[in-house]
């Protein structure tokens, strides 16, 4: 009946528990707290060793409750069902002591009155009034280490309830990392799958510059100066200079024709028997 009780407090329990590992997950989601979720690999193994370490002591402390439980019980049973007895033929003993006491209250009968009294005392069974006293107080005894156990049980009982809230939080955990693990296969499937194209087009890319260099190339070698404004602006200066040196040594030539006729001519007038007095021109 108290488990019976317990039950919808469970319910109420887990669904709150449930609720609230939610929203801690979409808020680390949200803020992108991977970290604060994330195993730790290097401890991942020790923390799932010491779980299942955990789990098999909870298993043997469970089955432990259980026998206490039961044996407990049976105990409980088997004394409770003892102790009516005994109030049973302690009840029928008294009655029957004061029913002899009524009829047998005679000093002359005091030795007699003993004897009835040591075979009251003696209730069958192996069992008299010292022995239903000492096992009084073996039964108070056993109800103290029951007190004991039961805040013992209690104890594992809250024990075994952390621990099932942590395992729930590790697996809604290992959820969450699974999840973010498929998410970032999927983004790199994605990534891959660009970077094997972006290789192919830098790879044609290679191919028609290489194409486009050399044809580059061959027309550079075939339009000789008018691929090189540079050179060929030289070579109009060029032309334009030599086109004026050129007119230079004519105009030169021309002069020096004229003084060499002028010296000539100067020449035949210092000659003897040349006429004087001629004007030189």
């Amino acid at each position: 009946m108290e488990l019976k009780a317990m039950i919808p407090y469970l319910i109420s329990e887990q669904w709150a528990r449930q609720f609230l590992n939610r929203k801690c997950v979409e808020h680390f989601r949200r803020i992108k707290g991977f970290r604060r979720l994330t195993e730790n690999p290097k401890t991942v193994i020790q923390d799932m060793d010491r779980f299942y370490e955990i789990i098999t002591h909870l298993d043997e402390l469970l089955g432990r409750e259980s026998e206490v439980i039961a044996l407990t019980r049976t105990k409980e049973e088997e004394l409770a069902r003892q102790l009516e007895e005994i109030d049973e033929k302690a009840k029928q003993e008294v009655e029957k002591l004061e029913h002899l006491m009524k009829q047998t209250l005679n000093p002359h009968n005091s030795s007699r009155i003993e004897h009835r009294l040591r075979k009251l005392e003696d209730f069958g069974n192996n069992l008299s009034m010292r022995g239903f006293e000492t096992m009084h107080t073996e039964t108070l005894s056993l109800a103290k280490k029951l007190e004991e156990r039961t805040a013992e049980l209690n104890r594992l009982r809250f024990r075994c309830h952390t621990d099932i809230h942590t395992m729930a939080h590790l697996k809604e955990k290992e959820k969450m990392v699974r999840d973010t693990i498929a998410k970032q296969k999927e983004v790199l499937d994605v990534k891959n799958a660009q970077k094997e194209t972006l290789r192919e087009r830098i790879v044609e890319l290679k191919i028609q510059r290489t194409k486009v260099r050399k044809e580059t190339r061959e027309l550079s070698f075939k339009s000789g100066l008018l691929d090189k404004p540079a050179l060929l602006e030289d070579y109009h200066h060029t032309e334009e200079y030599l086109e004026n040196l050129r007119k230079s040594v004519k105009k030169l030539r021309s002069t020096t024709k004229k003084l060499t006729k002028k010296i000539e001519f100067l020449e035949k007038l210092c000659k003897p028997g040349a006429a004087g007095g001629k004007d030189l021109k």
